[in-house]
């Protein structure tokens, strides 16, 4: 069997214990008790399942490489035909600001289910029945069973004449800037799409991407029961259903998302200091294709997909543009399944998997 590709990247998670280590720290009798066996097991998992993967993949004439998402570089990326992301969410994004060209394609595997829900990743493995799993995975790779989609990418950018920097990075799911103080307040001047909005006081501004829009910024604008409740208060509706909330506010929230091809940004003004509601409103947030941040923070820090994070302070200026040109490329098998919040797919197991799972 031929394979298509020739050289592939495995990008392998670091493990939660792995972290807890790397940090020096300690097992205190309560951490040991409550969280060591767990965290044991599932660093177990996760490597048994990168080193099934390895393992068929050169069984099956594939030249694979393995390597730690903490040490990987920008170099290791290149020249490659295909990058594997073993883990979760987190290192996926991390993977993805790594990977500039929109010809590498990325496929994002969970390697523990049971432990994380991996709403990027594109296929799961399930540990006990990955002898059947990982083979038949491999199988639909050189087989050509599988297909793209592109997820839309943000190009961050900065430049520090005082410090002698310039940065440039790829966003796939949101751009966050606050005080590091999560007491103190953020000030900052925003320009959108060229038009001035003026001054902001908040807990910081979200600039998210379609990708993004189902995470952090869903969670920061959603609509809660509690909220439907006191709207149906204000209305004059005492006799309320529970479920008709929970519906009607699932409902008015699933409106925050919007698609991972979008070609638009959406910023939000984080629990924004409101004293003109009418002059507030409109500007606090909204769709938009450029963003321009002046920053009036003091010990400020701005946060990439979770992982990438620098200082900024009074002065720094920043931009955050819709880069439709640096789509991610991403690989997926089998018929996409589409919700308004993201294109999911997964790479069921086999009917004998399936069987032996139910035992």
């Amino acid at each position: 069997m031929k394979a298509s590709f020739k050289k592939v990247l495995l990008v392998s998670k670091t493990t939660r214990i792995e972290r807890f280590l790397k940090r020096g720290l300690q097992f205190t009798p309560m951490i040991a008790k409550y969280n060591k066996d767990d965290w044991q097991e599932g660093n177990t998992v996760h490597h048994r399942v990168v080193e099934c993967v390895h393992n068929n993949m050169g069984k099956m004439g594939v030249e694979a490489e393995v390597i730690k998402e903490s040490e990987l570089q920008q170099s290791d990326v290149e020249g490659k035909d295909l990058v594997i992301v073993i883990g979760g969410d987190s290192t996926y994004l991390r993977t993805a600001g790594f990977i500039e060209s929109s010809d590498i394609p990325l496929l994002g595997v969970n390697s523990d289910p049971s432990r994380r829900t991996g709403a990027l990743l594109n296929a799961e493995i399930d540990q006990q029945s990955m002898e059947m799993q990982v083979p038949r995975m491999i199988e639909d790779l050189l087989g050509h069973q599988y297909s793209y989609f592109h997820r839309t990418r943000a190009l961050f950018e900065l430049d520090d004449p005082m410090r002698g920097t310039q940065i440039r990075k790829l966003c796939l799911n949101e751009i966050f800037a606050a005080e590091k103080d999560v007491s103190c307040t953020s000030m900052y001047k925003l320009v959108i799409d060229n038009k001035d909005m003026g001054k902001f006081k908040s807990s910081g501004i979200i600039i998210s991407t379609g990708t993004g829009s189902s995470g952090w910024l869903y969670s920061a604008r959603q609509i809660t029961p509690h909220d439907v409740s006191i709207v149906q208060q204000m209305m004059g509706i005492e006799n309320q259903s529970e479920m008709i909330n929970e519906n009607l506010s699932a409902l008015i929230s699933s409106q925050n998302i919007f698609p991972h091809d979008s070609d638009q940004l959406y910023y939000f003004v984080r629990e924004g200091y409101v004293c003109d509601v009418k002059q507030y409103s409109w500007r606090a947030e909204g769709f938009c294709n450029k963003v321009k941040v002046i920053c009036e923070t003091i010990d400020g820090s701005l946060q990439i997909d979770g992982y990438y994070k620098h200082d900024i302070g009074i002065g720094d200026t920043f931009t955050v543009s819709s880069s439709p040109q640096y789509s991610l490329k991403c690989l997926n098998f089998g018929s996409p399944v589409i919700s308004p919040s993201r294109t999911t797919y997964m790479h069921a197991p086999s009917n004998e998997a399936k069987c032996k799972q139910q035992q």
